[in-house]
C-alpha cells in the first residue's frame, strides 16, 4: 500500500520545498488517520566526516599512490560531497600518511 502510494505523489523533496511539516509529508505517504506521533524531537543534519577519517582514506591509498601524489601535486585536498568540509593536507602531512602505511 505504501509502495502504491509513493508511486503517485509527489516527491518528498518537493513537499518539503512548499514548506510541509513531517507529520503533513507523512499524513500525504501514509493517508490520513494512519499518522500516530509519539514523540517529537529537533532534526539536524551532521556529517560524520574529519580530518582523521579523511586522513585514514588517504592512508588506505597504500604508499605508492601517496608518494605518487606527494611527486606529482605536492599537496592533496580532499572535499567531504555530504557537507562539502575541504581538508587540506601539505607534502609534509602526506608524507607522515605515507610513513604511516608502513605501520
Amino acid at each position: 500500500k505504501i509502495e502504491s502510494r509513493l508511486s503517485t505523489i509527489e516527491p518528498v523533496s518537493k513537499m518539503i520545498q512548499r514548506g510541509l511539516t513531517p507529520e503533513e509529508i507523512l499524513t500525504e505517504i501514509l493517508g490520513e488517520g494512519n499518522v500516530n506521533i509519539l514523540e517529537k524531537m529537533d532534526v539536524e543534519f551532521s556529517c560524520q566526516c574529519s580530518r582523521e577519517r579523511i586522513a585514514n582514506a588517504l592512508i588506505s591509498l597504500g604508499k605508492d599512490e601517496i608518494r605518487d601524489i606527494i611527486e606529482t601535486e605536492g599537496k592533496a585536498e580532499a572535499q567531504c560531497h555530504f557537507c562539502n568540509e575541504t581538508y587540506q593536507f601539505s607534502k609534509e602531512d602526506l608524507e607522515e600518511l605515507e610513513a604511516e602505511t608502513e605501520k
